[in-house]
């Protein structure tokens, strides 16, 4: 069965150039490289699940939503105790040169997604991974991945067949997001838990224009803030699906579906750009919504 298509294409080339000096920038800039920032959010969520579950994540069965195409929490995760990680997207994302994975990536996104996996992987994609294993202290292990080409909203799996389900930055680019909890509830058994990092669309960052990827430590020349949120500003720079909820859509979502254990505001960004024009004419916004950047859910059933 064909999977859904999520990615836009950019509107213009100047978004199309901008958008990739951009990427190689966060590649080989120190400091704003994207191995820490995934350490970043590895650790905080061992933690916090482990103090959740009372003890070490050990031998568990693992969902991991989303992964993406370097996978890199199903790597932790699966490298770490012993753990049996199922990590699913929405195209074929086992890492490696491989003729059908690029055929499907060209058949569900296109020849510039295409073109842009093919370089990420042939140019930064080793560095990733040792860089990975060094932050984690081990040498990353392929053999063991389990990556399935899944719908976080149809999932292929038996009722209860996962002891915790995972995510990260991921469930703002689903459609239907109650479906997907609905979903990941069945997945789960009983007792299970979810850790969900949400990024807001509210938030300065949360309209994916990657120019914004550091608002407060490099912000963009030429490229207002919260343009995505701003009709006389907004720029063609959204270049995946966003489904554009608020926290507070979320909250009633999760809510209503699993126990909540913890509703945790993970990253504030922006305030020094959040001008009185500015909020004026947001005002349908608090300035907590504004600068708000990730929250996390984590929920149990």
């Amino acid at each position: 069965m064909p999977m859904p298509q999520y990615y836009i294409p950019y509107q213009d080339i100047s978004s199309r150039l901008r958008n990739y000096w951009v990427l190689v920038r966060r590649n080989f800039s120190p400091g704003r490289l994207a191995f820490s920032e995934y350490m970043e959010v590895f650790m905080p969520m061992k933690e916090r699940l482990e103090a959740c579950l009372g003890g070490e994540i050990h031998r568990k069965t693992i969902l991991d939503i989303g992964c993406g195409q370097r996978c890199p929490l199903t790597l932790l995760f699966s490298n770490y105790a012993k753990n049996i990680v199922v990590g699913i997207d929405t195209c074929f994302i086992k890492p490696g040169i491989s003729l059908k994975k690029y055929l499907n990536i060209y058949h569900f996104n296109g020849i510039e997604r295409l073109f842009r996996c093919m370089v990420r992987e042939l140019v930064f994609d080793k560095m990733f991974y040792q860089q990975l294993g060094r932050l984690a202290g081990f040498r990353p292990d392929f053999d063991s991945l389990r990556l399935e080409t899944a719908d976080a909203t149809q999932l292929p799996y038996k009722d209860g067949s996962f002891d915790l389900v995972i995510s990260n930055a991921v469930f703002e680019h689903i459609p239907d997001v109650e479906k997907a909890v609905v979903e990941m509830k069945r997945a789960l058994k009983e007792g299970g838990v979810c850790y969900i990092r949400i990024h807001l669309y509210s938030s300065i960052t949360g309209g994916h224009n990657l120019a914004w990827a550091h608002p407060d430590t490099n912000p963009p020349p030429g490229a207002p803030p919260w343009d995505h949120l701003r009709d006389k500003m907004r720029l063609n720079n959204n270049h995946v699906y966003l489904n554009k909820l608020r926290e507070k859509d979320f909250y009633e979502i999760f809510s209503s579906n699993l126990k909540i254990v913890e509703w945790i505001n993970d990253r504030y960004e922006g305030q020094s750009l959040l001008t009185p024009q500015i909020k004026a004419e947001l005002k349908t916004y608090s300035e907590e919504e504004l600068t708000k950047s990730f929250v996390v859910v984590i929920a149990q059933k």
